[in-house]
């Protein structure tokens, strides 16, 4: 279980350490889904060696965000860039078979 809250109404939410006590406290590759002032979504992603989650969530409250989740991390979340992969495969070859994506298109203004 991965998707646990860090931001929610400008507030620090420190309720999911517990229930992912092996991935809360210690230094590890996040992804992050938020949603800025504007509301418009962002997708935070922290290279190895990482962070956890206490200091994940004073990053995103030092950017004044609003609302922010981690998603489940390491080898079941991957994030493309541009088609550059910003995080790496954990598993095996192609990594862990995902069978949910959240993507995101910019178009050309």
């Amino acid at each position: 279980m991965g998707f646990i809250p860090l931001i929610d109404n400008y507030q620090s939410f420190e309720g999911g350490d517990e229930l992912v006590p092996h991935g809360a406290y210690k230094q590890k590759p996040r992804q992050v889904i938020g949603q800025d002032e504007n509301q418009d979504f962002f997708v935070f992603t922290v290279l190895a060696p990482g962070m956890t989650y206490e200091q994940t969530r004073a990053m995103l409250k030092r950017h004044n965000v609003p609302f922010a989740y981690a998603l489940d991390g390491g080898s079941s979340t991957q994030t493309i860039f541009d088609k550059k992969r910003l995080t790496e495969i954990y598993r095996g070859e192609t990594g862990r078979c995902v069978p949910t994506a959240i993507t995101f298109e910019v178009e050309d203004i």
